[in-house]
């Protein structure tokens, strides 16, 4: 459940949040923001690609659960 926000999602819906390839990226960038490089991050998808969730709800509550 740690070792992302699509992993934590996936175990927290019980499989109904589905880990893509595209999705394993977003995550990947939101751990660099969180090592401090870089400080900012834009994410150009098209729509209905799951960034916007990624982002408003599983980043915050893995960073939450990591850095209380």
């Amino acid at each position: 459940m740690d070792r992302s926000p699509g992993a934590m999602a996936s175990v927290l819906t019980d499989g109904r949040e589905m880990q893509a390839p595209h999705l394993g990226l977003i995550d990947a960038a939101f751990e660099r923001v969180a090592a401090g490089t870089p400080t900012k991050l834009l994410l150009t998808m098209p729509p209905r690609h799951g960034k916007s969730r990624r982002a408003a709800r599983w980043v915050r509550r893995r960073r939450a659960r990591r850095d209380p």
